[in-house]
């Protein structure tokens, strides 16, 4: 959890403490939608490297600050477009208990976009925003397709249209 690197190394005491909330927040994140895939019937899937399906931005060591202001900036944005097209879809479980967890998010955009005002990220930004479209997946594969059958309430064309809104893009 890249999070935590920088809950002692961040510029300032408020933004260490904000990095280890924010960390802990998707934790319990993760334990929520783990939880409800598995009442879905999801098959648990080896852990194996090769069968991630995460954002590459995320398996690089974060070297700075603007590394961190990047992902919070862009990355915990794609995520929470995927959480918000997870809670408008049809699934009951995740429409539910995803709730509580888009209203958490909103603290973290506001954390990331004031950081990605003052901080110099406008490279990791970048490079964070192509990861996070390459994760969201092509038009016509697997998110549409899940848009599609209705499980997710937008298709990868609107994602990508509100994450550039959201980052500047």
């Amino acid at each position: 959890m890249r999070y935590a690197e920088w809950c002692i190394a961040a510029p300032t005491l408020e933004a260490d403490i904000a990095a280890a909330a924010m960390g802990l927040d998707d934790i319990g994140h993760s334990r929520v939608l783990y939880g409800s895939l598995r009442e879905l019937g999801t098959a648990d899937v080896p852990d194996e490297p090769g069968s991630y399906a995460n954002v590459p931005y995320l398996d690089r060591p974060w070297t700075d600050w603007t590394a961190f202001v990047a992902a919070n900036g862009v990355l915990d944005s794609a995520f929470t477009l995927m959480i918000e097209a997870l809670a408008g879809g049809t699934v009951e479980v995740l429409r539910s208990r995803l709730k509580k967890m888009l209203q958490e998010e909103r603290y973290h955009a506001m954390h990331g976009r004031s950081w990605m005002r003052e901080s110099r990220a406008a490279a990791d930004a970048e490079q964070a925003r192509r990861d996070a479209i390459v994760w969201i997946g092509p038009e016509g594969g697997d998110v549409d397709d899940l848009h599609q059958k209705g499980i997710l309430s937008l298709g990868v064309r609107d994602i990508r249209r509100r994450l550039d809104a959201q980052v500047g893009a």
